[in-house]
């Protein structure tokens, strides 16, 4: 099967056959595994080792590697689809909250209620598959609510702080970052 898969803006031609993966004519040794029927999933290329956290909404894919670097993926071929991953985007003075990307237990909450925070500011840490998750906010703006306290057990796409975005301020990505515990 051929695809033809663009990520953050570049575009790759893959080959599957069997057991080989082309990618834009180059063979690669590719094993992926999903983890206990969630969306995590080991990923092996050429002997290198990979978590990563993949969404599909739609036909949309956002890849969430263990390292923290976010991709947004679009996938033509293969199937009669093709897929386009929309970037969060921001609407200064509105409440967007954020909320789990996995399922977790809450290791501490480092924000409060009407704190000013700005972008690249830790909210919230996640553990999940022994790994911490540092969930950062993306851009300035003021923490409006907390759902969740240290000990809370968050399940996927759960609310765990709103935010009020701020007029100026700069985006950021990604907003979660792994460590292993």
């Amino acid at each position: 099967m051929k695809y033809k898969v663009t990520v953050e803006g570049e575009t790759f031609l893959i080959e599957i056959e069997d057991e080989k993966v082309l990618v834009n004519g180059q063979p690669h040794a590719v094993d992926m595994q999903n983890i206990d029927d969630l969306s995590l999933y080991s990923l092996l290329v050429d002997n290198n080792s990979y978590e990563a956290f993949i969404e599909e909404e739609e036909g949309q894919f956002q890849v969430l590697l263990q390292n923290g670097e976010m991709y947004s993926v679009q996938v033509k071929g293969g199937r009669p689809r093709s897929t386009i991953v929309k970037k969060p985007f921001r609407i200064p003075g509105v409440e967007t909250t954020v909320k789990a990307p996995m399922p977790g237990l809450v290791i501490d909450v480092l924000v409060t209620e009407g704190q000013q925070i700005v972008a690249g500011e830790v909210l919230v840490i996640l553990e999940s598959m022994k790994m911490e998750n540092e969930l950062r906010a993306q851009w300035d703006g003021t923490v409006q609510s907390i759902h969740i306290h240290p000990g809370d057990v968050a399940g996927q796409d759960q609310a765990l702080v709103t935010v009020q975005w701020e007029e100026v301020g700069h985006a950021l990505s990604p907003s979660l970052t792994s460590t292993e515990r």
